[in-house]
C-alpha cells in the first residue's frame, strides 16, 4: 500500500467508474511516485494491464508492448505480433468489460502514445457500442507536449493528475519511529519525495540513515 496518495487514488477510481472511454495523464518530477501510484491502481482492478516504455526506438517499444500484454494475459494468440492488432484486442474487450491500460514513462514513447490516442478516438467515433477503456498515461511530460497529445482526443476530456512531493504530515508514516527533530530533518533531506522517503530504514538509527542516504 502506497502512502499519502489517497486523494489521487480516489480521482483515478472516480474516472474508472465514469461512462465512456477515459484518458488520465499522471505527471510529476522524477521520484515523486508516479509509477507506484499507477501500479497500485492497476493491480487493484481486474483486467488491468501495465506497460513501462523504455528509452529505445518506437519499434522496440511497440514490440515490448505486445510481449508484455501477452505475458499479462490480455490475449493468448501468439500470432499477434503487431502492436496495433494487440490494441484492437483490448478495444474489443472494452466493448463488454471494463479495461484499464496504463502506459508508464511515456516520455520515451511519445509517437506510440500519439498513435494510441488517435486509435482510441477513431474507435469512439466509429463504434456504436460504448467503449469501457481507461487509459492511464504516466511520465515526465511538459505542458506543451501534453497539449499536443490531447489534440488527438478532441472528443474525450482527459483528467490530469500532477503529483507533488508529500507534505510533512502525509509523509509521517515513513519516519514516525524517530524523534521529532529527526523527523523534521529526514523530511528536509528527502524533500517529501517518495523515491527518497522509501530509503529510510526504521530499523536503523537516525545517523545510520543519514550515512546510508
Amino acid at each position: 500500500m502506497i502512502i499519502g496518495r489517497q486523494d489521487e487514488l480516489n480521482q483515478l477510481e472516480a474516472s474508472y467508474h465514469a461512462k465512456g472511454p477515459q484518458v488520465v495523464f499522471v505527471t510529476g518530477e522524477d521520484r515523486v511516485g508516479k509509477t507506484a501510484l499507477v501500479h497500485e491502481f492497476v493491480s487493484a482492478h481486474r483486467n488491468g494491464y501495465y506497460f513501462a516504455a523504455c528509452n529505445v526506438s518506437t519499434s522496440l517499444n511497440t514490440s515490448f508492448f505486445v510481449t508484455e500484454m501477452q505475458v499479462q494475459g490480455a490475449f493468448s494468440d501468439d500470432q499477434i505480433t503487431d502492436w496495433e492488432k494487440a490494441l484492437n484486442v483490448l478495444l474489443e474487450k472494452s466493448l463488454s468489460d471494463q479495461i484499464v491500460l496504463a502506459v508508464d514513462d511515456i516520455q520515451y514513447a511519445l509517437q506510440m502514445v500519439e498513435k494510441l490516442l488517435t486509435r482510441l478516438y477513431e474507435w469512439k467515433q466509429n463504434n456504436g457500442s460504448p467503449i469501457r477503456l481507461m487509459l492511464i498515461l504516466a511520465g515526465i511530460v511538459q505542458k506543451n507536449t501534453l497539449s499536443t497529445l490531447q489534440k488527438n482526443i478532441v472528443s474525450i476530456r482527459p483528467l490530469r493528475i500532477t503529483l507533488l512531493p508529500l507534505t510533512y504530515l502525509k509523509a509521517m508514516p515513513y519516519y514516525n519511529a524517530f524523534m521529532d527533530e529527526e523527523k523534521v530533518l529526514l523530511y528536509g533531506i528527502t524533500g517529501g519525495y517518495p523515491g527518497y522517503l522509501n530509503l529510510i530504514d526504521a530499523t536503523k538509527s537516525f545517523k545510520d540513515n543519514l550515512y546510508s542516504m
